[in-house]
């Protein structure tokens, strides 16, 4: 036996390893997003602080943790990474010692050292991964038939074979070289 607040203690433990939303604490009337937080949301929201770790927390991909647009996101450099990472400190100030601070800034310096990593390892390869990551935002976490022949560069509906050799093509030795 344990309690139910261990339990739950235990759940975020679980959810925070795994990347889930920072914000999530599973109780009645919240929701999973497989994208992440759009910038309508977050415009949405008027204290500059309160915006960057709502942004952190929402993020479903590294190049969103550190705030970049998708633009931002395929041009990215390895300075651009590091000013990202000094604009979030800079925004959300001095630790106040929530887990939600800690955690997000946790999560921005693991994205930038993850990001830093795949640059430097292969640059065109991030490209693709940042377009394909912000692709899956706009869809909503999953792609329509149509999104997906688009970013692979074939004709919807052209069947299973010609998709999973344009992904074998455009993706996995990429990938393969990030991990």
């Amino acid at each position: 036996g344990h309690s139910l607040a261990d339990v739950l203690k235990l759940e975020r433990l679980r959810r925070l390893k795994e990347y889930a939303p920072l914000d999530f604490e599973g109780k009645p009337g919240d929701v999973l997003s497989g994208c992440s937080a759009t910038a309508e949301e977050l415009s949405a929201i008027s204290d500059p602080r309160e915006r960057a770790l709502r942004r952190v927390a929402k993020a479903a991909h590294h190049f969103a943790a550190l705030g970049f647009s998708a633009t931002e996101a395929v041009t990215a450099t390895v300075a651009t990474v590091q000013k990202a990472v000094e604009d979030f400190e800079r925004t959300v100030g001095k630790p106040d010692g929530t887990s939600l601070y800690t955690t997000a800034l946790g999560r921005v310096k693991a994205a930038a050292k993850a990001v830093e990593a795949m640059i430097s390892l292969d640059s065109f390869g991030t490209n693709q991964l940042a377009e394909l990551c912000y692709v899956m935002d706009d869809e909503g976490g999953i792609l329509s038939q149509k999104r997906a022949a688009s970013i692979l560069g074939v004709e919807p509906g052209c069947g299973e074979a010609t998709a999973h050799a344009q992904v074998e093509t455009r993706y996995r030795a990429v990938l393969s070289n990030l991990a």
